[in-house]
Formats: structure tokens, C-alpha cells, sequence
């Protein structure tokens, strides 16, 4: 009796110290995990700057790109640095901003004896030339401006706009009486029927954004203020599925649709034909699909600018948006379709960046001369946080004016686009 005892209780000895050895073993396990995982992600982080230090530094490189473009074109330094810039090798920035001397990675550091973590870009590649220009608007008093200039001549203007997002849905069909443009029935003085773009209020959010476009051309050498005014064109690119997004759509030309006789309805098959600052969609016009993959753009419309001028702008902004931003993606196409790359309008830097053995690799879009961000465009003259009195009319006429109308209405800012 005495030994089963004795052999009870050396059994119930062995079964706590391999239970206490298997519970420290995992907890040490479990720490060092811990320890890892904290380790890489800060690994991961410092590659993460070093390769956004590899991007300010690109920065740094195409301001003196800029310079030499703009400036200094025929300067011996400058044409060397405009055939670094456009090698597009992973050396370029270490060879500008290094006095052209390359010895490996460029090392990131905060003080002389700060290489713990071994920070380092290893390669930085600089695209002055891009295919398109991609846009944030951020919400309805955001604007955007692009200066179309390509490294050649180009035909027309390709404007997509609404990427896909995951769980989403949008309904691009003419079903509801408040959407169609046909059932807007508003008569301008001389009695013939535009459109108007319905109240933010009659506006469903599963119908996607409008996008107002403006262009602007001019002659470089012969700025007029008021020939600008003159020669700007504004269209609505209203979203349509009427026709199918991956089929030639109609070009929209923006030469024939004067700023001051905006074009009437009719009751032929054009009735949906765009008119000058009214919502600009057509059974060709503008064309979008909600069945392409996530993260593609839903909406596209082709403009063909005033001809006769030598420099354009493109304004962009986003209506009934619902404080959502709308990406946008601009290209410039020749007539058969191939594309015109942007001339250093908005260039494109690859950096990787390391730590350790941790690589991260970024890629940014900059704004090659100041953004709109920086010099902000107002959309409007006047705001109110409270109720607005809005009866004005833009007209030629004088005899269209009517005195101390303001009683007649009052219009709160934020039930309209």
C-alpha cells in the first residue's frame, strides 16, 4: 500500500513540472513571437521611411529638373541632368544629388552614428512623362486643374471618373423621373426647353457622381483675359449606361457649344445631346458601367477641345458627391486610340527603401509645378452657414433684369449641387 502511495504521489511530481515545463516553454514561445512581430513591424515602418525619404529626395531632383526644363535647357550641367532624370535607372537621384558619385544605397540617418537599423533606398526611379493624370476630388467645393500638355499632338481628351469600391453598388439606368434628363422640363427666354441639373435633395447616392469639365484654351504668346472668358468651354458629364462603357463612345465637341446660347431640347433622338453648362450626357455621349472589377473606373466620356490654341487647362470637379471623394483619370488619345503621355505634368517616382533585410517599395504621383492644393480655387464667391437668397440671372440682355426679386424664394446652400 505504502509503494502505490509512493509511486501516486512521484507520478503526480512528474505530471506538474512536464505541465510547469510545457507552460514556460510556450510562453517563452509566445514571447518571442511577440518579440519578432514587434521587431518587423518596425523594420517594416523604417523601410517604409526610407523609402519616403527616397521620394523627397526625387522631389528634390525634379525641382532642379524643373529648372533646367523651364530655364537653362542648353547649360551643359542641365542637359546632363535632363538625360539622368530621363535614363529612368535606380541611381538617378543618388547620382544629382551626390555629385555624381554612387557608392552603393544611399544610407538614411538622423545623426553621424545613427545605423542601428541600417536605413538605406536602394533604388529610386523618376517618370517625368506619365500616361495619365489621376485626381482626388475631395468633396463638392473641391476643384482640380490639369494643364493638358503632351509630349505630342494629341486628337482628344479621355476623362474617367467613379473607381469601383468593394460592397458598393451604383445604378447608372435613366428609371427614375428625377434622373432623366428629358423629364426636366425648363425653358430658357426665348421659350425652348434645357435641362437643369436636379436639386442635391432629388440626387440618389447609388447614382454616382457628376462631373463639371472646363477647358480653358488660350495662346501662350498672346494672353487675353477676356478671350479666355470668351473661349472656355463647360459641359455636365451626366452618368449614363445607355451604352456600353467598352464601346466607342461619342466625342464630345467642346468647340460648338457656345458659353452664351446654351443649346435647347428638341424632340428628335438629340434631344439628350449635351448643351453649354447643362448636364452634358448623350445616348454617346458620356457612358458608364457598374460591372467592371473593383478598383477600374465606372464612367467615361471623350472631349475634343477648341481648336487654335496652343495651351490648355482641364478644371474638374465633383457634383452630387455626397461628401465622398470621386477619383478621376485623365489621358490624352490620338484619333486611333493610342495614348500621348503628359509631358512632366504630374511624374511618377518608384522608390524602395530598406532596413536590415526589410525592403518596402513605394510609388507617388507628384505635382510638378504648384498644385491646386497648395493655391487653393475658390468654387464660389459667396458662403453662408445659414439660408441664402439666390435670385440673380446671367444675361445679355438688360431687359431681363428684374429688381428686388429676392423675396420671391429662398434657397438653402446645401439642397443644391
Amino acid at each position: 500500500m505504502k509503494r502505490q502511495k509512493g509511486a501516486v504521489s512521484i507520478f503526480i511530481v512528474l505530471f506538474a513540472t512536464m505541465l510547469f515545463v510545457a507552460i514556460s516553454i510556450g510562453f517563452a514561445i509566445f514571447m518571442m513571437r511577440d518579440q519578432d512581430r514587434a521587431t518587423d513591424n518596425d523594420l517594416s515602418r523604417s523601410a517604409l521611411d526610407s523609402a519616403q525619404a527616397g521620394v523627397e529626395d526625387a522631389k528634390r531632383v525634379l525641382a532642379k529638373y524643373n529648372d533646367c526644363t523651364e530655364r537653362n535647357a542648353g547649360s551643359p550641367e542641365c542637359v546632363d541632368l535632363i538625360s539622368t532624370v530621363r535614363g529612368g535607372k535606380c541611381d538617378t537621384v543618388a547620382k544629382i544629388l551626390g555629385g555624381g558619385q554612387v557608392e552603393g544605397d544611399k544610407i538614411i540617418r538622423q545623426s553621424n552614428n545613427d545605423e542601428q537599423l541600417q536605413q538605406a533606398y536602394s533604388c529610386v526611379k523618376i517618370t517625368p512623362d506619365t500616361e495619365d493624370v489621376v485626381k482626388s476630388i475631395k468633396d463638392e467645393s473641391d476643384m482640380k486643374i490639369i494643364p493638358l500638355k503632351g509630349v505630342s499632338n494629341y486628337d482628344v481628351v479621355e476623362v474617367t471618373w467613379s473607381k469601383k469600391s468593394e460592397g458598393v453598388s451604383y445604378d447608372f439606368s435613366q428609371g427614375s423621373k428625377n434622373r432623366r434628363l428629358d423629364s426636366l422640363n425648363v425653358r430658357n427666354r426665348s421659350n425652348q426647353v434645357t435641362a437643369q441639373l436636379p436639386t442635391y435633395e432629388h440626387w440618389d447616392e447609388k447614382w454616382g457622381a457628376v462631373m463639371r469639365v472646363q477647358a480653358i484654351s488660350y495662346n501662350a504668346g498672346d494672353v487675353n483675359l477676356r478671350d479666355i472668358d470668351g473661349n472656355a468651354r463647360t459641359v455636365f458629364l451626366y452618368p449614363d449606361n445607355r451604352v456600353s462603357r467598352g464601346s466607342s463612345s461619342k466625342v464630345i465637341e467642346m468647340e460648338t457649344y457656345d458659353l452664351h446660347t446654351p443649346h435647347p431640347f428638341t424632340d428628335d433622338a438629340s434631344r439628350l445631346d449635351i448643351a453649354v453648362n447643362k448636364p452634358a450626357t448623350s445616348v454617346n455621349g458620356s457612358s458608364c458601367d457598374n460591372r467592371v472589377a473593383n478598383g477600374e473606373y465606372m464612367c467615361k466620356a471623350l472631349l475634343k477641345l477648341p481648336s487654335g490654341k496652343d495651351t490648355s487647362y482641364l478644371t474638374l470637379a465633383g457634383i452630387y458627391a455626397r461628401g465622398k471623394s470621386v477619383d478621376v483619370r485623365v489621358r490624352l488619345l490620338k484619333n486611333d486610340g493610342s495614348v500621348v503621355k503628359f509631358n512632366n505634368v504630374q511624374p511618377k517616382i518608384d522608390s524602395t527603401g530598406r532596413a536590415n533585410n526589410e525592403f518596402r517599395r513605394v510609388e507617388a504621383r507628384v505635382e510638378a509645378t504648384p498644385s491646386e492644393d497648395a493655391v487653393p480655387v475658390p468654387r464660389a464667391a459667396i458662403a453662408s452657414d445659414g439660408d441664402l437668397c439666390k435670385n440673380y440671372m446671367i444675361t445679355d440682355n438688360a431687359s431681363d433684369f428684374s429688381a428686388n426679386g429676392c423675396s420671391q424664394s429662398i434657397i438653402k446652400p446645401e439642397t443644391q449641387p
